[in-house]
């Protein structure tokens, strides 16, 4: 008997024993169901906003992921666009004021178009005339498969003289880059243009701060050596400049045409309206192409990006290294140093006796916004 009371003593410990283990498993599942559950209710709460009514009733309204509004706001950005730059009266002060507040949606081809129409006396004739111009957009093609995103936009000018009302059609065409948000850019969009690349290698292609080499990241290219040939070749064909001849790689050869590239073209300092072009993966396979191929001289990166940006600032070896701004400013005026004596590729330092300071050597990084010179 005293075996068998012994026995059921052990048996009964051992079913306590698993009784309080499966206890408290099955606590601990409940408690971190119940944070989880916690935390989506809180989360879905998150993305619940009560609007006052007059004062008198509360109004839910459901927010959404910002990805989902990025169309809609790239649509108004360029709507607002078109308004403030091609809405004017016949009022100095009221026309300034629409053209300031269109500038901080655009990069500096929108300047040059406003610099071209004011220094034919488009501005003056509008008001001496009392001439008013409204716009209306009547519709835009968009698209958001690749970036930066592609705009075409269909709107009519009305242009009022009096009793008279002369109507036009207009339109546009643009890409947009996402930017910081701020008060005068609420929608975080910059209408950008290909003029960095055009005024480093054409404003003046014989000198030694002129754009040799173009690399474009391959999930842009699709979309940008198309726009970059237009702007180069053709535009220049057809206003009677001297056309870019574009040396390709494979890659870039697969997309637009032009001169297959040669051995020496990525190396070759050619001083003239020629431009080596290579499709790269990333920006370290850019690094690594301007670190064979480059004379350290000038480098720039034309990107969105922050991270890419301190990246290739960090990593090109070179005199000058820019961000969004065209590589013709290396120039020891542009710099404040005065008369130029010459441009040095090398890292000199002091004869004689050097401290820490005498061991180090410049390096100027310039961040712009697509200043062009």
């Amino acid at each position: 008997m005293e075996f068998k009371s012994l026995k059921n003593i052990e048996s009964s410990f051992r079913q306590i024993r698993l009784f309080s283990i499966v206890f408290l498993a099955s606590c601990t599942l409940l408690t971190g169901f119940s944070v989880w559950k916690s935390y989506r209710f809180a989360e879905a709460q998150r993305e619940k906003i009560y609007v006052l009514d007059e004062g008198k009733s509360l109004i839910m309204a459901l927010s959404q992921d910002a990805a989902r509004n990025r169309p809609v706001e790239a649509r108004e950005h360029v709507r607002r666009l078109h308004e403030l730059f091609f809405t004017l009266a016949p009022d100095k002060a009221a026309i300034e004021s629409n053209i300031n507040r269109a500038m901080y949606l655009a990069d500096k081809s929108l300047y040059g178009y406003y610099r071209d129409w004011n220094e034919k006396g488009f501005y003056n004739r509008l008001i001496s005339g009392n001439v008013n111009q409204t716009i209306v957009v009547d519709s835009m093609g968009c698209d958001f498969d690749s970036y930066p995103y592609r705009v075409t936009t269909y709107a009519r000018q009305m242009i009022i003289r009096g009793s008279n009302i002369t109507e036009r059609s207009l339109v546009t065409r643009c890409r947009l880059q996402s930017t910081v948000r701020s008060d005068n850019n609420p929608q975080g969009f910059m209408v950008e243009a290909l003029n960095i690349v055009e005024n480093a290698k054409t404003s003046r292609p014989s000198v030694c701060n002129a754009e040799e080499v173009c690399l474009v990241h391959k999930d842009v290219a699709a979309g940008f050596l198309p726009l970059l040939k237009a702007r180069l070749v053709d535009a220049r064909a057809a206003a009677g400049l001297v056309p870019v001849d574009l040396r390709l790689d494979e890659r870039a050869a697969a997309i637009i045409p032009g001169t297959p590239a040669g051995e020496q073209d990525f190396d070759t300092e050619f001083l003239n309206y020629i431009l080596a072009i290579a499709v790269v993966d990333d920006v370290d396979a850019a690094i690594a192409h301007i670190a064979r191929h480059s004379t350290h001289h000038s480098e720039a990166i034309i990107t969105a990006d922050d991270t890419a940006a301190d990246r290739f600032t960090t990593c090109v070896d070179s005199a000058a290294v820019y961000v969004n701004a065209s590589t013709r400013f290396t120039d020891g005026g542009e710099f404040g140093l005065g008369c130029e004596m010459g441009i040095s590729t090398q890292k000199l330092h002091a004869r004689g006796p050097m401290g820490l300071a005498e061991l180090c050597s410049y390096k100027y990084i310039i961040h712009g916004n697509g200043q062009i010179r």
